[in-house]
């Protein structure tokens, strides 16, 4: 098993052989438009 760096914004998962990043962001950020 890979251990992954810890970080605050950011969750990383491995699954066979694949790196995910999740994104996590505050919800404020998300109701907001995007542009």
């Amino acid at each position: 098993m890979n251990n992954l760096p810890h970080t605050k914004n950011l969750e990383l998962d491995i699954l066979n052989g694949w790196l995910t990043i999740w994104l996590n962001r505050p919800k404020s950020a998300m109701l907001s438009p995007m542009r």
